[in-house]
């Protein structure tokens, strides 16, 4: 594994890089590897050469240029990790479907095959088509138009054991330092996949056929057990795929695989959580998709909330405690201004950090695309802050509340697939605490004792399993407190049948169901197993999160640091391996600008803009807090423009420089 934190940037393969072996692209490669250890980068990530299998014609090339890349940044002491798809490949026949791979695929490289072509393609005797998904309504191989991409399965054991053989042949050819193996998830959602390893698997597994796509009593029934099986067998073969993965790999080699989220209420459709891939990877990802910070000007592009991108991390870095890992976020820029702020983000929540562009994303032409910089030059003030200040940045969120992440209600419930389901809840939650300054953890499984943090909060938690109600029961034995709010299984219960259409294999909007209000005056009760719960939900009423701070301030874990004022940023408290805390403060809100002349040339637009301007907005021009010792005050994306620091008794006041979209303060 890493001895420091990741500093990583991405390695983009382009067309021109593939004439290898030739002196101008070595002369590339040298140039490039100069300028990622100019910006104090330690890691580089492979983007491009995507869909692996499409360039199974030219694997020594590849894999010979991969080796000279590694050999460079190696003697400027960078690492390489190979990232590629494990199991999506390109595909197409007709001219019109060429070119929506060509021009709205660019970001893969896409080396790709015509069916027909393809047909005949095989891997050590290995017949590819063999292992495609198929569509559980009909038998047809199924069709991902957004990539125009057919799916390997990776329940299929066949298919293992020659991606197994690939990484094998990968590493001997040219000895990269890390991998991730990526789009281990059903992208096709609900129809896959209904090859026949899986129905062999579930027939193994539940004594049963699996039903035609037309029997309503199982297909999306959460009240038959056989269904419930099927969604568990989806989950666990990414464990699956993982672990004979890892069993190919050395014990501490860096693996780690592309997940954007694992609180959704898509999860059980896709089968993709973090922690099923963390059966066999020691490294945990997430990626940020879309603008960060966002851009709410493009319908056509992807804006999240810098609150919900701590959210996301905030679980994968839940299990990534689970497993002793490091959390890496992913995010996307092409300025020093976004650069700062996906750093920041990753920063505040305690993640390593991985900055890359997305330029052929932009649908500029490539001479538009060669002026702008390369990966690396963006994030170099962000990241020589941190290498010239690791005590800033070794700690972990100090835990004064922490909220568990329901599985068993996520997997195992309509409620769980619901858009304003359990899921939501579970963001409001934590949304609503730090905005207020109070610093949560997740919990990926149930807790039987306090010893992490003696409060617990249970968002909806509308199923529990037998071994989850005795954890619950131990850890307020052992004098934790627990407030559950919402459905909560334990609680009175109310109608919870939901009504899924057939349309639910085609249609999201399903989901968009509201669950019915509970019948009654919500209010705190303490029920026989000693838990507080309120039946209320925080998106029905905004009086009752108010009422739930009350109820968390009260019972919360108190830090020797109390913040005041802080207006305008979302706050994290980090406990430090020295004793000392560290404040993270980071603006909630940008005003972001992106360059207009670009964007007015763009033959297509998808998930990212152009950004060159990240504003901070709706901040205040200080932040008060309350503590003893010593303060010292950062400002790490102000080079030459440090906050100034004055106290009156134990108050304290940091007076940001102008525009401070983040701010680390160090107590000890």
């Amino acid at each position: 594994m890493v001895a420091e934190h990741l500093r990583m940037a991405s390695w983009w393969i382009t067309w021109k890089d593939l004439d290898w072996p030739s002196p101008d692209t070595l002369d590339r490669i040298r140039t490039r590897a100069d300028a990622m250890a100019s910006a104090h980068v330690n890691a580089a990530g492979v983007f491009g050469a995507h869909f692996r299998w499409d360039f199974l014609p030219i694997f020594p090339v590849l894999h010979d240029y991969l080796a000279t890349v590694r050999a460079e940044l190696k003697d400027r002491g960078i690492r390489l990790i190979d990232h590629h798809s494990a199991t999506l490949i390109h595909r197409y026949e007709s001219r019109a479907e060429m070119q929506t791979v060509k021009l709205h695929s660019g970001p893969h490289l896409p080396f790709a095959p015509t069916w027909s072509a393809a047909a005949s393609w095989e891997y050590r005797g290995r017949r590819l088509n063999a292992w495609r998904e198929i569509d559980v309504r009909d038998g047809s191989v199924l069709f991902h138009p957004g990539y125009t991409a057919e799916m390997f399965c990776y329940q299929n054991d066949e298919f293992i054991d020659a991606y197994l053989d690939y990484v094998q042949e990968l590493r001997r050819d040219t000895d990269i330092d890390g991998l991730m193996s990526d789009d281990i998830s059903q992208y096709m959602r609900w129809p896959g996949c209904g090859c026949t390893a899986c129905r062999e698997k579930f027939r193994r597994r539940t004594g049963m056929a699996l039903p035609a796509a037309t029997d309503r009593t199982f297909w999306a029934n959460w009240d038959n057990p056989a269904w419930l099986e099927w969604i568990d067998m989806r989950f666990e073969a990414a464990s699956h795929y993982f672990t004979r993965l890892r069993a190919v790999l050395p014990e501490t080699f860096p693996l780690m695989s592309c997940c954007s989220n694992s609180s959704s209420a898509t999860a059980p459709q896709m089968a993709h959580d973090i922690r099923d891939m963390n059966a066999g990877c020691n490294l945990v990802h997430l990626e940020l998709c879309g603008n960060t910070p966002p851009y709410r000007h493009d319908p056509k592009t992807m804006s999240p909330s810098i609150a919900s991108r701590i959210i996301s991390a905030l679980h994968h870095l839940g299990a990534a405690d689970e497993k002793g890992s490091e959390c890496v976020g992913q995010g996307y820029g092409f300025t020093e201004a976004t650069a700062g702020v996906v750093w920041a983000v990753n920063k505040t929540v305690g993640a390593a950090c991985w900055f890359s562009t997305l330029k052929a994303r932009l649908g500029l032409p490539d001479r538009i695309l060669a002026t702008l910089p390369d990966d690396a030059a963006p994030a170099t003030t962000a990241f020589g802050f941190e290498k010239s200040h690791p005590e800033l940045f070794n700690g972990h969120p100090a835990a004064q509340v922490a909220v568990l992440f329901p599985y068993e209600t996520r997997n195992h419930t309509a409620f769980g697939s619901l858009f304003n389901g359990v899921t939501r809840d579970f963001t409001d939650t934590l949304s609503l605490l730090f905005s207020n300054g109070i610093t949560p953890v997740v919990e990926t499984q149930m807790p039987s004792t306090p010893a992490r943090c003696p409060l617990l909060i249970l968002p909806s938690a509308l199923r529990l399993t037998a071994a989850e109600q005795d954890a619950l029961q131990a850890f307020i034995r052992a004098g934790g407190v627990v407030l559950a709010t919402g459905p909560f299984a334990l609680g009175r219960p109310w109608g919870d049948r939901i009504t899924v259409p057939d349309s639910f294999f085609t249609s999201d909007e399903w989901m968009k169901t509201p669950f019915p209000a509970f019948p009654g005056q919500p209010a705190w009760q303490t029920l026989p197993t000693g838990v507080l719960w309120n039946p209320c939900r925080i998106q029905d009423s905004e009086a009752f999160a108010g009422d739930l701070l009350v109820k968390v301030r009260q019972h919360a874990v108190a830090l020797p640091v109390a913040i005041t004022s802080a207006k305008g940023f979302l706050t994290l408290v980090h406990r430090m391996p020295d004793g000392a805390l560290t404040v993270h403060c980071l603006a909630a809100e940008f005003d972001t600008q992106i360059d207009q002349e670009l964007d007015a040339m763009r033959y297509h637009r998808s998930r990212v803009n152009l950004i060159i301007r990240a504003d901070p907005i709706g901040t205040d021009d200080s932040i008060s807090l309350v503590a003893g010792g010593h303060v010292q005050a950062f400002s790490p994306l102000t080079p030459g423009r440090d906050p100034a620091v004055t106290r009156q008794a134990d108050r304290v006041t940091v007076t940001l420089p102008e525009q401070c979209p983040y701010a680390v303060l160090r107590l000890t």
